[in-house]
């Protein structure tokens, strides 16, 4: 090899490094899409595309699944990496060499253009850890999509968990212990088996319990409010535990272009440009629960007019309708789901609604892959909070969610997090 390329390869791996460590002393990880002409970001299990990013430690058979579009349409060059983070996900203060073995980054080289598609764009996929990558520490992980040779320019970043089964879960989701909240909140108890001995378990673990895979509403943090040998209690009966309940998501299908199918009011192919219109929407706040099958908050992308969706899939112009007489006086009402990674709302983002007087409501659009999609409104108050479900889709404790529960393990004399136990529990009718 040539002493400039030498030059050149060590000085890109001390940029990434560098580019690493800064990223570990300034931000908190959050799954977040910050490039316009990315779209569809998937990141799964291939054997359970609703599963929660999960990968299990020193297991070579554990990958993930990772796809995107982008809609600039040309092939471009794009590269990944990871970042260890802690339980709260700000990084943690090992460096890149301590948590991979082998590449620390690699190349995406999968990469297919559209064909026939109104709009063009190109299809990007690999798997996640790569085959000369490997993971040798469990925890959270913050994969980062780039441009190649500039880190800096990040893609996409997405939240992925690499766990050492130390600890099984088990539990269940009911009506909150709280009188006043019982038909508007859910309470999940839960306790944690570890299969070794841990030190000083209640200051030393921590868990974070998710609802319906959100990042948003999570809790966070939350101590064993009892330990009995090995075995760790979080059955709380004081709000620690509990989460608004929520409604079961509405839903709309737009996996043909020719034909309105599920929830869509209408569907128009003009030029290059398609178009579907939602059934409009009203709140749910201030009527009765009503069971209905949802699939907590995921898409399916999938096209019936053609025959691969990766690829021939159309890109839909979706348009939502709210009706609300007069319009909140703070925050914002946005249209969220999993097909939908951003945390914080500018004025120009997708999918954030805007009152209209005149039709007496809420309009907001996004760009879409064709497909089957769950979706809810959530009404923000503040920047920084969590988005609340009680203003358009009311909270109903028979609600059928689903929550994921991590058990970190700070183990005494290292700097890191490890992830010992994940577990997932689903509200059940009648309790």
């Amino acid at each position: 090899m040539h002493i400039s390329t030498i030059k050149g390869v060590i000085l890109y791996g001390v940029t990434l490094l560098f580019s690493a460590q800064l990223f570990a002393q300034t931000q908190t990880g959050y799954t977040h899409i910050f490039d316009k002409f990315i779209k569809t970001v998937e990141v799964h299990n291939p054997n359970d595309p609703f599963a929660s990013a999960t990968l299990i430690l020193n297991n070579n058979q554990s990958q993930l699944n990772v796809s995107f579009d982008d809609l600039r349409g040309s092939i471009m060059r794009y590269a990944y990496t990871a970042v260890h983070c802690n339980s709260d996900w700000t990084p943690s203060r090992l460096w890149p060499n301590e948590y991979f073995s082998g590449l620390t980054e690699d190349r995406i080289n999968n990469s297919k253009s559209s064909f026939s598609t109104r709009l063009a764009y190109t299809h990007y996929t690999f798997q996640f850890p790569g085959t000369s990558m490997q993971l040798t520490r469990s925890g959270n992980y913050l994969l980062k999509v780039y441009e190649d040779g500039r880190p800096e320019n990040v893609l996409f970043t997405y939240r992925i968990y690499v766990v050492e089964t130390l600890a099984s879960v088990n539990g269940t989701v009911k009506k909150s212990s709280s009188v006043e909240q019982r038909d508007k909140t859910q309470e999940v108890d839960f306790k944690v088996s570890a299969s070794s001995y841990l030190i000083s378990p209640q200051s030393n673990v921590k868990v974070t319990i998710l609802q319906n895979g959100r990042e948003d509403n999570a809790i966070t943090g939350l101590k064993p409010k009892q330990i009995m040998g090995s075995v760790l209690d979080y059955d709380y009966d004081t709000g620690e535990n509990s989460f608004e309940a929520g409604n079961e998501f509405r839903r709309f299908n737009t996996s043909s272009v020719r034909n309105a199918m599920d929830h869509v009011s209408s569907i128009v192919v003009s030029g290059d440009t398609c178009n579907a219109l939602i059934v409009p929407d009203k709140p749910r706040a201030f009527g009765n629960y009503i069971s209905e099958k949802d699939i907590n908050g995921n898409f399916i992308p999938n096209t019936i007019d053609y025959q691969n969706t990766d690829t021939e899939g159309e890109y839909v112009k979706v348009k939502f309708f709210l009706g609300l007489t007069m319009p909140i006086t703070k925050g914002k009402i946005v249209v969220s789901g999993r097909f939908n990674h951003q945390v914080d709302f500018t004025q120009g983002s997708d999918f954030l609604m805007r009152y209209n007087p005149s039709l007496k409501g809420y309009v907001g659009e996004g760009l879409l892959k064709q497909g089957y999609y769950d979706y809810q409104y959530l009404y923000y108050p503040e920047p920084q909070k969590p988005g609340l479900t009680s203003l358009a889709e009311g909270d109903f404790s028979d609600t059928q969610n689903e929550y994921q529960i991590f058990v970190y393990y700070h183990k005494p004399g290292e700097v890191y997090d490890r992830l010992i136990g994940v577990g997932i529990i689903n509200k059940t009718t009648g309790n």
